[in-house]
């Protein structure tokens, strides 16, 4: 195993009239993949349904958290794959790619439609401003919440920056339409052309309207200038793109063209201008290959398509000859020591200037929120990046009643990210009209190291990752056709298989035939812990029900035995009435009969759990649509503190 033990104590559990029963203490953290999932999707829970092939049910677990699993499955930047354990044999579990295909799946096999409509529990009515992945995100959590909400999108159609921005070779626009209607079928309702300005302005929405409370989730459309000569002859890739992505038969941006920029903006950039018609497009970009930020993946298909990169060269000058654009002149850089980025600092080097022959010169280094809308004296205070101030717990604004999220919050990020903020400004909303306390704030991002103790089995054979087919890269520099082809059934099977089940019990849900732990909760000296029971050990079969046994233990540093009687009880589920609808999916799915449909006092129809017969395995908290099931003693705030409390001091 790779982990450590927690205390200075070897143990052992005796029952009564029985052989001693070896056992350990150990710290169980979430598996790395939930804990790098800025959406907190239970990411092991649906790969391991994939795994089994129950793929409707891998999807609910997804929809959970993540209204996007079509588009997070294409363009999401993965980071739950940064931490996952299976790196250290291997490669990691391709989670983004798992995710595309349950979302496929779907599409290839459509039931007749369950639209569930959320119960209406609150008068309050909730105005979202901009229809990308964070508005939509709290319109569906705030939907589901209870409240009334409206979204208002400037441009006649919805998506946000995932229409604007990304091509549809990359995030095909029917997947989009496809998960935005399925969140607006719940209730929301969503007025396109409705652009806030001077006909329609923020207080309007709070004094006039009605609203209680105003989202802005209005993304960050306006990109940043070169700050270079000449360069008001060239186009900024958020207006290029915006151009190609919205007009039937988009002109080309020139002949020769050369993209400024590192990151997936400039890689999508230079790859609609080859599909528009453009004959030679490059790349330049100041730093070398190992810094750029854009997806690795998405480099190699530009490289496949024949797009140039020009490593380790800044512009200085859109060279211009009356008037027409006719290179772009570089200097040469070296890298010298870390920025403040944390990457090496390029130093140009002099005398090294050239030009680069073009027509067209497209700036892709960054971008920001257009914020015009909001007039001269809006009193809302703004970052030196021209970005909400916010607090990043409750995501409000200075101004009272106004929260903001995504890029018009952090600067230009990910789809996954905006999803991340969509979810804490929803509750940073009910928060404040319910006076209920803020809980803690989704982290941000994950970083190597924030969980020091990863389970891992010792046995794990090598075995070569699953990647997705793409379309000639001949056909494709000419083709708007998308460019990732989905994984077959059985690829997606056994990539899932891959995955090593690190973490908890509990975070495995519905996986209960192929477990291999068995979780139990005892207190040793006022604080609880976990108590692994070996599968093999006789004591096994006996350790589900509440058991009092011995617990014997020695002070490896002293020699000092000890003995004390402990209570083992086991990980169950319950069911909090009041957020229970009585749908009965629980019941449906439990393999041992423990949930069941009965009237409490109220006459309500609610599920009651039957612990004698529950097994803790979580499927009916998987399922549970309304979150009323929960599981004993798994809870974040539990593993976060108690845990680490209990074996860490």
């Amino acid at each position: 195993m790779n982990s450590r033990d927690t205390t200075s104590e070897s143990l052992s559990l005796s029952f009564a009239g029985e052989e001693p029963v070896e056992v350990s203490i150990e710290s169980v953290d979430r598996s790395p993949c939930a804990v790098g999932c800025p959406a907190g999707v239970n990411v092991k829970a649906y790969v391991t349904l994939i795994a089994a092939g129950r793929f409707k049910d891998a999807l609910e677990i997804v929809r959970q958290k993540n209204p996007f699993p079509g588009i997070c499955g294409r363009v999401c930047t993965h980071p739950c794959e940064a931490g996952c354990n299976r790196a250290r044999v291997d490669e990691p579990i391709a989670i983004r790619d798992l995710k595309r295909y349950i979302a496929d799946w779907e599409i290839d096999n459509p039931e007749e439609a369950k639209v569930a409509i959320p119960e209406r529990l609150f008068e309050q009515n909730i105005a979202v401003v901009g229809s990308g992945p964070a508005g939509i995100t709290a319109a569906n959590d705030l939907i589901r919440m209870g409240y009334g909400v409206t979204v208002f999108e400037a441009l006649d159609r919805t998506g946000g920056m995932m229409v604007t921005g990304i091509p549809p070779f990359r995030l095909p626009r029917h997947i989009i339409e496809a998960e935005i209607k399925a969140v607006q079928a719940q209730g929301v309702e969503i007025r396109t052309n409705t652009p806030l300005g001077p006909d329609l302005t923020l207080q309007d929405l709070m004094d006039k309207d009605g609203f209680s409370a105003v989202f802005l989730a209005i993304g960050a459309h306006q990109g940043r200038k070169l700050g270079i000569p000449g360069e008001e002859a060239g186009l900024d890739a958020v207006q290029f793109l915006r151009i190609a992505n919205l007009t039937e038969n988009a002109a080309k941006a020139g002949d020769n063209v050369v993209v400024v920029g590192g990151g997936n903006s400039a890689i999508d950039a230079a790859l609609m201008s080859l599909r528009l018609g453009s004959e030679e497009v490059r790349i330049v970009y100041r730093r070398t290959r190992e810094e750029m930020p854009a997806d690795e993946g998405e480099i190699e298909e530009a490289l496949e398509e024949g797009i140039g990169l020009d490593y380790l060269a800044t512009p200085l000058e859109v060279v211009l000859e009356d008037g027409r654009t006719v290179g772009l002149k570089v200097i040469r850089n070296e890298l010298g020591e870390p920025d403040a980025s944390g990457r090496r600092r390029p130093v140009p080097i002099e005398g090294s200037e050239y030009v680069i022959p073009c027509d067209r010169v497209i700036a892709a280094i960054s971008q920001s929120p257009d914020l015009e809308f909001l007039g001269e004296d809006h009193g809302i205070e703004l970052t030196r990046w021209n970005t909400f101030d916010t607090d990043e717990k409750t995501m409000m604004t200075s101004k009272e009643g106004v929260f903001a999220g995504g890029d018009a919050f952090a600067g230009p990020a990910s789809v996954v990210d905006a999803i991340r903020d969509g979810h804490q400004a929803a509750m940073g909303i009910h928060c404040h009209l319910s006076g209920e306390p803020m809980p803690v704030p989704v982290k941000r991002a994950f970083r190597p190291g924030d969980y020091e103790v990863r389970l891992m089995p010792e046995d794990v054979t090598p075995e070569e990752r699953v990647h997705m087919s793409h379309v000639d890269p001949h056909h494709r520099r000419r083709s708007f056709e998308e460019v990732a082809q989905n994984l077959t059934e059985r690829q997606a099977m056994d990539e899932a298989a891959r995955c090593m089940h690190c973490g908890p019990c509990e975070e495995c849900q519905t996986c209960v035939s192929i477990c291999d732990k068995k979780l139990f909760v005892t207190e040793r000296d006022g604080e609880e812990v976990f108590v692994r029971l070996p599968m093999d050990s006789p004591a096994y079969q006996k350790a589900h029900a509440h058991l009092t046994a011995m617990l014997k233990s020695q002070d490896i540093e002293t020699g000092e035995e000890k003995q004390e009687h402990i209570t083992l009880e086991p990980v169950t589920a319950f069911v909090m009435e009041e957020l229970c609808r009585g749908c009965g999916d629980c019941a449906e799915v439990c393999e041992y009969d423990a949930p069941a449909l009965v009237t409490n006092a109220d006459g309500k129809a609610v599920t009651k759990i039957d612990e004698e017969l529950c097994r803790g395995c979580g499927t009916c908290t998987a399922i549970c649509p309304s979150g009323a099931i929960v599981s004993r003693h798994f809870t974040d705030e539990w593993v976060e503190n108690k845990l680490r409390s209990a074996l860490f001091g």
